[in-house]
C-alpha cells in the first residue's frame, strides 16, 4: 500500500514544480500559448485527477504571487525610495511622484501580466 501512494505524492510534486514554473514564466512576461494550456492541465490534473490537491495549489500560488510582487518592489519601486528625507519641499514632491510613479509601474506590470494570463 505504501508503494502505491510514492509515485502519486512524486507525481504531485512534479506537477506543482512545472506550474509553479511556467507561473514564474507568465509573471515574468516570458508568455507563450503553450505554456497557458500546459498550466491549465497541470491546474486541472492538481484539482481533479490526483487527490485533490486544493490547499497545495491556493498556497503555491499565493506565495508565487507574494513572490512577484516582492522581486517587482524590489526592482522598480525601492531603487527610487530616497534614503533621507529632503528638506526642500520641490525635491521632496519629486520624490514622492518617483516613488508614485514606481509604484504605478510595478502594480502595471503585474496586472497587465495576470490579464494576459486570464485572456490567453
Amino acid at each position: 500500500m505504501l508503494h502505491s501512494r510514492e509515485p502519486q505524492r512524486s507525481s504531485v510534486e512534479e506537477l506543482w514544480t512545472k506550474l509553479a514554473s511556467n507561473i514564474r514564466e507568465i509573471l515574468h512576461n516570458n508568455i507563450e500559448i503553450s505554456t497557458f494550456a500546459e498550466s491549465y492541465y497541470l491546474g486541472y490534473m492538481l484539482m481533479c485527477c490526483l487527490r485533490p490537491q486544493g490547499p497545495l495549489l491556493y498556497n503555491g500560488v499565493r506565495d508565487l504571487l507574494v513572490e512577484n510582487l516582492d522581486r517587482l518592489a524590489k526592482e522598480i519601486i525601492f531603487p527610487v525610495v530616497p534614503s533621507r528625507l529632503e528638506s526642500d519641499l520641490m525635491k521632496r514632491r519629486r520624490e514622492d511622484e518617483g516613488i508614485l510613479e514606481a509604484v504605478y509601474t510595478a502594480w502595471s506590470d503585474y496586472t497587465d501580466n495576470v490579464k494576459k494570463s486570464v485572456a490567453t
